[in-house]
């Protein structure tokens, strides 16, 4: 998908020196479609404790935005979207690199697959 780089422009200040009235700010978007596979999982309930304890430790350690989005009422399998913004694209990438390393190698859960998607 062919997307356009995204530029805003905030006002700040009084207009003097120290407060530049317009300033351009390029906007990087990382999102990251992750499927999981929870094999111990018998109940929503056991699910929901290791859903909720990696969607903590993954805010925790990337600070990022991630939530569950699809596969709510299965048991043994969860669907998590990550998204980061960022003014650099190296960074974005990196911390969605790290994000799916991080998954990995959770021992709770299974990685079965993962999409990702950058705006720039």
């Amino acid at each position: 998908m062919d997307s356009l780089p995204i530029v805003t422009y905030f006002y700040k200040g009084c207009g003097c020196e120290s407060h530049p009235q317009l300033t351009d700010t390029f906007m990087h978007i990382g999102v990251c479609k992750i499927r999981l596979r929870i094999p111990e999982s018998h109940s929503l309930k056991a699910k929901r404790r290791v859903v909720k304890s990696l969607i903590a430790r993954l805010k925790n350690r990337f600070n990022i935005a991630i939530a569950e989005v699809e596969a709510l009422e299965a048991h043994q399998f969860a669907i998590l979207a990550a998204v980061s913004v960022s003014n650099d694209a190296v960074h974005l990438n990196k911390v969605i690199s790290h994000l799916i390393t991080f998954v990995e190698t959770n021992v709770e859960a299974e990685l079965v697959d993962y999409e990702t998607e950058f705006f720039f």
